[in-house]
């Protein structure tokens, strides 16, 4: 409850979301179990010791099975389930980038329908600190699959209602504004049915909406930009400060780099130059935050779609150090996995055939149908870059 349950965080917080009281985490096995197999795999790979990745496999094989009974029976708590569910996507990125994420964040809204509105929650910070991840990961999974959100939009509508006074905060938890997390929540939604659309002979998807969540990330201010007036009234470390500029900056542009890409199925001259000059812009606001700085890891997923576009080995050698890196001080592996992605789609990268080629090619969702058939018996393997 002191290091490993900030790692995932730009830093940690009086609400922080994966903290577990102890009194909570003895009443529950399941939780135990799920905290101990997330302990062990840190500890496994900071000390490099196979004995305790075994140790981790079995706690993580109890947690999921007690869970699992847990979740059939009504009369269990759902406050203890919920932490669960987080420790447990937390345990699975540190494995991997790709995921079966559907079943925890469909459970998850299982939990949250059965403990009632978001609204009774109302009162408890955490909670909604709690959903705010939940939600995170669902968007950004969302996003980069082109598909629409599984958790209703009201849940981030609810949300964007507190600020940090709350204890929390979507850039406190993932680096990224509140109004670019709804920008991409809608994004993603738009996405799904473009390419609906697109293989449907007699319809045509209208981009009015698409072109005006473009106009408010545009538009958007960046209130961490300090102008030299503003150093006397400064209240924090201006360094701070500017990072956490940059790492907005990051986010902003890889929305609209996103909106290129995914809106745009083949692209001409001037459109293959905006994307370019956006990718380099993305990069180029990562680079100016120090790799000492816990806020540079949050910007993974900008880091993918810039790289993704990177034809120039100056690029591409920095995105492969930035997985490098925190790869190893996060012992988190989706930092490697999105380096391993990254060099297949370079593998098939040329400057003849990127007006079409795009990271999109290379992302989408492997499927394995259920016994009994039918979209509701099917579970896909998805990518989490959040």
């Amino acid at each position: 409850d002191e290091e490993f349950c900030v790692m995932p965080l730009s830093r940690d917080c009086s609400t922080n979301p994966f903290r577990v009281r102890t009194a909570r985490s003895g009443s529950s096995a399941f939780l135990l179990h799920a905290i101990l197999a997330l302990s062990s795999q840190h500890l496994a790979k900071k000390n490099d010791c196979i004995d305790l990745m075994t140790e981790m496999h079995n706690h993580r094989s109890s947690a999921i099975q007690l869970f699992s009974e847990a979740l059939g029976n009504t009369q269990s708590n759902s406050l203890p389930l919920l932490d669960t569910v987080l420790v447990l996507i937390n345990l699975e990125i540190t494995q991997s980038a790709t995921g079966m994420w559907g079943v925890h964040l469909n459970g998850a809204r299982r939990l949250l329908e059965q403990a009632g509105p978001v609204e009774i929650h109302q009162g408890n910070s955490r909670i909604r600190a709690q959903l705010a991840m939940l939600v995170w990961w669902d968007v950004t999974i969302a996003f980069i699959s082109r598909k629409e959100p599984r958790l209703p939009i009201t849940y981030l509508e609810t949300l964007l209602e507190y600020d940090e006074s709350d204890g929390w905060s979507y850039f406190i938890l993932n680096g990224c504004p509140p109004e670019l997390v709804m920008a991409m929540a809608r994004l993603a939604k738009l996405a799904n049915i473009y390419e609906k659309t697109t293989r449907m002979e007699w319809t045509i998807f209208n981009r009015l909406p698409v072109d005006a969540i473009v106009e408010e990330v545009r538009n958007f201010s960046n209130e961490a930009d300090v102008g030299l007036d503003d150093f006397e009234h400064l209240d924090e470390d201006p360094d701070a400060r500017r990072n956490r500029f940059h790492c907005v900056e990051a986010w902003r542009h890889a929305i609209l780099l996103h909106v290129c890409r995914v809106f745009t199925p083949k692209q001409d001259a001037p459109k293959l130059r905006l994307i370019s000059h956006l990718s380099r812009v993305i990069l180029d606001h990562v680079r100016c935050i120090p790799a000492t700085e816990v806020i540079q890891k949050q910007v993974l997923l900008p880091v993918f779609l810039a790289a993704s576009e990177a034809g120039d080995e100056q690029g591409r050698s920095f995105a492969r150090q930035y997985c490098k890196h925190w790869n190893v001080a996060s012992r988190t592996y989706h930092f490697q996995a999105t380096a391993e992605l990254l060099e297949e789609i370079w593998k098939d990268w040329r400057p003849s055939t990127r007006d079409a080629y795009w990271w999109g090619l290379k992302t989408g969702g492997q499927v394995w149908p259920q016994a009994g058939g039918g979209e509701d018996q099917t579970m896909v393997s998805e990518l989490l870059l959040g």
